[in-house]
């Protein structure tokens, strides 16, 4: 951003970050705190709102902004509007353009009017650019793994509607940067469970597995359904079917060079729509 633009800039201007998860989950709480620090350092001369979202409790959300909580995200908007901020950048830290997407977008449109302006940034992987960047980074995340005998499987959620193609896609991703042993499944919906086990077994010659979340945060699904020690977690299963298996519970937040993508997003929305409007 130059100079000039900004000039254009007032200090009502704002950026809302929402995020999937729970307050009260640490994990979710620490990446959400992360990468509204990352926002507000690549922006400044924004003030910075945070909600949570809860899956397990479909529309209902819990809302945390920097310096007051709410219940909800009409509590946040509200406050928003009684700060004086007249136009502002929502910022999801959602992976991809998915139901919740859908859903956030049509909660916004019921205060348009209450504003100039509200901005719906984009997700994670909402271009190529961002599958090829997000495959190098966790090429790098995970190097050390990346031979022969070993499948590296990240696993997403899966119950994003919209979310299939970007799972094959990021495998599409890794298969062309030269990583055929990198593989993306889910928890609920394709590629699921099955899918990517015979692909392991149509692959041949694995002998160990390392399971990674392809989530933004390491919430409740990573301990339950991927790295549980007990039930039909992907763990248990891939012990089942013979493998070594490595569980990294680590979400996609805790890597800098995610949360970076994230701030930069927020920025572009920012530098395109709202630099002459604050």
């Amino acid at each position: 951003m130059t100079n000039s633009d900004q000039k254009h800039i007032r200090p009502s201007a704002a950026i809302l970050i929402v995020s999937i998860g729970n307050a009260a989950n640490y994990n979710c709480k620490t990446v959400a705190d992360q990468i509204r620090e990352d926002v507000a350092q690549t922006m400044p001369f924004c003030r910075t709102y945070q909600v949570f979202a809860d899956r397990s409790a479909g529309q209902k959300t819990d809302a945390r902004l920097t310096d007051s909580v709410c219940t909800s995200l009409k509590q946040a908007l509200e406050r928003i509007r009684s700060d004086r901020v007249r136009s502002f950048i929502v910022q999801p830290t959602y992976l991809v353009y998915g139901r919740e997407y859908r859903n956030l977008a049509d909660e916004l449109r019921q205060y348009e009017k209450a504003f100039e302006q509200v901005v719906l940034a984009e997700p994670l992987l909402a271009k190529d650019a961002d599958f090829e960047a997000v495959g190098k980074i966790l090429l790098k995340q995970t190097a050390d793994y990346n031979t022969p005998d070993t499948a590296v499987c990240f696993i997403g959620h899966g119950k994003e509607a919209g979310g299939p193609n970007s799972y094959i896609k990021m495998r599409k991703t890794f298969t062309q940067a030269g990583c055929r042993n990198y593989y993306v499944g889910t928890i609920k919906g394709e590629p699921s469970f099955h899918t990517v086990t015979n692909a392991f077994k149509e692959a041949g010659g694995y002998k160990r597995v390392v399971l990674y979340p392809f989530m933004v945060a390491a919430g409740s699904h990573v301990y339950r359904d991927i790295a549980g020690g007990q039930g039909a977690s992907w763990k248990q299963l891939m012990e089942q079917e013979g493998y070594e298996v490595v569980c990294i519970p680590k979400g996609l937040g805790q890597i800098s060079d995610i949360r970076y993508m994230f701030a930069e997003h927020a920025k572009a929305a920012f530098c395109k729509h709202l630099i002459s409007r604050c």
